[in-house]
């Protein structure tokens, strides 16, 4: 027998939590990670659709269900987080959307000058 998911056993309690923090977006508060605008209207499995962040990851410890742990994100934000901390993760984000690369120059690899081929198969 399987065991039900946490989102089942407690599907009405986390249902009301994400409303209220969709009525908070409506009202204009931004991603808690990224600090940019939540379009409600983009559908869930876009990278910039709203969705319902735990401050304390699940993973390690946090509840999903208390409106103290959770806040609104965007999708892509999330992801970046995933169990990391809220700092870690508003630096990360930051530091993706200005296009810096965590690699060092004389570490990248460098394009070769031959030229493209196609190959007719």
């Amino acid at each position: 027998m399987s065991t039900p998911s946490r989102y089942a056993q407690n599907g009405a309690r986390r249902r009301q939590i994400v409303a209220r923090h969709r009525a908070r977006v409506r009202a204009g508060e931004p991603c808690a990670i990224c600090g940019r605008p939540i379009d409600l209207s983009i559908p869930y499995p876009e990278p910039w659709s709203f969705v319902v962040d735990e401050i304390v990851p699940v993973a390690h410890g946090g509840s999903p269900l208390l409106w103290s742990n959770t806040e609104p994100a965007h999708r892509w934000c999330n992801g970046i987080k995933s169990t990391r901390s809220l700092q870690w993760a508003r630096e990360e984000v930051a530091r993706q959307l200005a296009g810096v690369s965590r690699i060092p120059d004389e570490h990248r690899a460098k394009p070769s000058r031959a030229p493209f081929t196609r190959l007719d198969v």
